[in-house]
């Protein structure tokens, strides 16, 4: 078992929506869940300060500070900075995927279901700085199953091993992986 916590930060101005965020969370994820919530941006602005969270969960349309302004805030906080944000919005902005791309939005209504899969993939892939991009992770994809071929497609053979001279190449095709 991991005893370590799965820190939360839900950010909604709606005290029944908070509230049933973090009952989801807490079912989802049990006693490794770690919910910090906050009514609005500026207070959740003051939370991001001195603790760092493994997912943050915000609304749009709230008082004081809105959604953007805080993932905004969120961007430029350098403990928080890399932390996934999911927008859980009655109001969904699409616009902010061209400035936030790994931002992900839920549209209120939504299915419990939908809130904790979103959240547990987040938590998987893990905070934005630590993820593989596509194009890298296809070129290992690749690059594996031709080093299988060619091992697959090889003839064993027995040779007596021999010490190489200094300044000798070996002989033959040699494949090899780490």
């Amino acid at each position: 078992m991991n005893p370590h916590k799965i820190w939360f930060l839900v950010v909604e101005d709606d005290a029944d929506a908070r509230e049933l965020m973090i009952e989801n969370i807490q079912e989802g994820f049990g006693d490794k869940a770690k919910v910090v919530e906050a009514a609005d941006g500026v207070e959740a602005s003051r939370k991001l300060m001195y603790q760092a969270f493994d997912c943050i969960i915000t609304d749009l349309q709230m008082p004081n500070r809105d959604g953007a302004h805080f993932i905004e805030f969120v961007k430029k906080n350098p403990i928080n900075e890399t932390t996934p944000i999911i927008v859980v919005s009655g109001y969904p902005d699409p616009s902010l995927y061209r400035e936030y791309p790994n931002l992900h939005m839920i549209a209120k209504p939504y299915e419990n279901d939908q809130l904790i899969e979103q959240i547990s993939t987040q938590i998987k892939l893990g905070r934005l700085d630590q993820r593989v991009g596509a194009e890298v992770l296809n070129t290992l994809i690749d690059a594996c199953q031709e080093f299988m071929k060619k091992v697959l497609k090889g003839q064993a053979s027995l040779e007596k091993p021999y010490a190489k001279k200094p300044g000798e190449d070996l002989p033959g095709k040699i494949d090899c992986s780490m």
